[in-house]
């Protein structure tokens, strides 16, 4: 749904996990997802954004649950990415975080918004997209009972 949004309202690329982010001189991630402005169309390379972008998203499995709520969320704040959303599949919820200044200077993240459940998430980046929620939850194992 947030392809087809970007794509339908031109307004950059939606990258998987395939392309690296640069995060130093010496590193990069390779988020699940990030968002690419038209904007900053020129900052892409052969599978790698030498750029900072507006949007990452990271979907939790467990085990990248503490990597992705900390050592990334560390580093794509001080990269300067102005939203990180978690999507936490088991508990049907999206985290959606926005840079802030802390009152000591640095830059962390703070809960913007929390959908969860059924709700409709309509993220304020993307105007006019609606997401319901039910429509993504995953339930081909929601029966199943491990032993």
């Amino acid at each position: 749904m947030l392809y087809g949004h970007i794509a339908n309202c031109d307004l950059g690329l939606l990258v998987s996990s395939k392309a690296k982010l640069k995060i130093s001189k010496f590193g990069g991630r390779e988020p699940d997802i990030f968002f690419v402005p038209k904007p900053l169309f020129h900052l892409v390379g052969k599978n790698l954004f030498k750029g900072v972008p507006p949007l990452v998203i990271e979907i939790l499995s467990p085990t990248n649950a503490n990597e992705d709520r900390v050592d990334k969320r560390q580093e794509y704040a001080g990269l300067g990415i102005g939203q990180y959303w978690i999507v936490d599949f088991p508990n049907r919820r999206i985290e959606v975080y926005e840079l802030r200044r802390q009152p000591d200077g640095t830059l962390d993240y703070e809960l913007l918004d929390s959908p969860s459940g059924d709700d409709v998430f309509r993220p304020a980046m993307f105007p006019g997209l609606e997401i319901a929620l039910a429509t993504i939850w995953p339930t081909e194992f929601e029966d199943r009972t491990d032993d």
